[in-house]
């Protein structure tokens, strides 16, 4: 891993002077996983020598169905953050065996840590947690409005080395975003679309639920027009089938991961279209996951009672999907903003 790229990585001032310098008694939360960048945001806490009370690694051992993960790459992952946690971590990592789709699970176990009482600041690196358990902390995050500070933090890896993995789906995830999910006037039930690398998940999904409109968020990641295209190759017929073929005005939309307002203004036009006829919203979150976020965060706000995604889950994942780290990205809530940082 290219530690020289991950110290470079500059920590924005609202995390280091405010929150964790700030802070009596702080949290980390993340993933483990054989990817380099899972260790990313520890690497850059130690460069800065900034220290966190309570560390909580998330566990899922051998549900992924990992087919090219070796022991020497999770061993290796292990070693590098119990070696960077030792000056980061002022207390022992806890670890938290998960199962990586059990999505009210996992919002028990942030409720956890938010609720007490003595954290006053949570850092929160989503980087290598699944979909399932991102959208968990969006949804939890959203309705518990007196929770501690908190910051997400994203590492965008250098190169992906895993775009043509295909493993079949084992199983489809349809499920309520907030406590309650009404399914009711479906027939007027609008969609949001986050398409990532994998064409067929997103054919499936709709093969389970569609929408009668709505709107597709391709991401434009900055410095990789590459990533766009191959996101808009792979999914080029089907966002064609719903643009050009589908009644109920589906449009689509390029916009950077880190333009926060225009999301939060496509998310809104999506919800108050939706409680005309108090519809259901669905979100197919398969794109990035600083994207899948906001969105997710914003429908949780807005319209958490009537908020549904479809998440097919894959027979296997690639265990090293990533290689390096080229850059963080950093959500902020005190302005409800992205920001990516780059040495």
């Amino acid at each position: 891993m290219p530690i020289d790229r991950i110290m470079t990585i500059r920590i924005p001032p609202e995390v280091t002077d405010v929150w964790l310098n700030g802070s009596r008694y702080s949290a980390w939360v993340g993933a483990l996983s054989a990817e380099d960048r899972c260790t990313a945001s520890i690497l850059a806490l130690k460069e800065k020598n900034l220290h966190v009370s309570d560390g909580y690694i998330i566990d899922y051992g051998a549900e992924l169905g990992h087919k090219t993960a070796t022991s020497r790459s999770l061993d290796n992952q292990w070693e590098m953050l119990l070696h960077a946690g030792r000056d980061v971590f002022k207390k022992e990592v806890q670890i938290e065996p998960m199962s990586p789709y059990a999505f009210q699970e996992f919002q028990a176990f942030l409720e956890g840590v938010l609720l007490k009482s003595k954290i006053d600041f949570v850092l929160f690196d989503i980087t290598c947690m699944t979909k399932i358990h991102l959208l968990a902390l969006a949804a939890t995050l959203a309705k518990t409005p007196l929770t501690p500070r908190w910051s997400v933090v994203y590492a965008k890896p250098e190169n992906y080395i895993a775009l043509e993995h295909n493993p079949g789906w084992k199983d489809i995830l349809i499920a309520p975003l907030g406590d309650t999910g009404f399914l009711l006037n479906e027939a007027f039930s609008r969609g949001i679309v986050i398409p990532g690398h994998e064409g067929d998940r997103l054919i499936v999904a709709l093969s389970e639920m569609e929408a009668s409109g709505g709107i597709i968020l391709i991401a434009d990641t900055k410095g990789r027009p590459d990533l766009r295209s191959i996101t808009k190759n792979r999914n080029r017929r089907t966002i064609q089938w719903l643009t050009n073929t589908r009644t109920g005005g589906w449009t689509s939309h390029v916009l950077r991961e880190d333009a926060y307002s225009d999301i939060a203004q496509y998310v809104s036009k999506e919800v108050k279209i939706a409680k005309q006829y108090e519809a259901p919203i669905v979100l197919f979150p398969y794109g990035p996951k600083s994207l899948v976020f906001t969105v997710a965060k914003y429908l949780g706000m807005e319209y958490p009672e009537r908020s549904w995604f479809v998440y097919p889950i894959p027979l296997a994942h690639a265990a090293e999907f990533s290689e390096g780290t080229e850059r963080l990205i950093w959500i902020l809530p005190s302005n409800e903003r992205l920001v990516s940082n780059k040495g």
